[in-house]
């Protein structure tokens, strides 16, 4: 596995361990978990900023199949 897709899972599972474990999207730790991630895209050619981020998982959240991708 590369390096990006094992930081992909790595930022995804630890949203799904914040969510299942009752940690609140406004705690630190979940800011940082983001921050990180979004440091770590941009390093990699993915210029993605926190306004970018956002729409893309309001889109997430909204769009069928890629919320029940996420939930399950």
């Amino acid at each position: 596995m590369n390096e990006q897709a094992a930081e992909a899972m790595t930022f995804m599972n630890a949203m799904a361990s914040a969510l299942t474990t009752g940690i609140r999207h406004h705690d630190q730790k979940i800011n940082k978990l983001i921050s990180d991630h979004l440091e770590f895209l941009n390093k990699h050619n993915h210029n993605v900023s926190a306004e970018t981020f956002d729409a893309q998982t309001k889109f997430f959240l909204q769009d069928e199949f890629h919320l029940n991708m996420l939930e399950s």
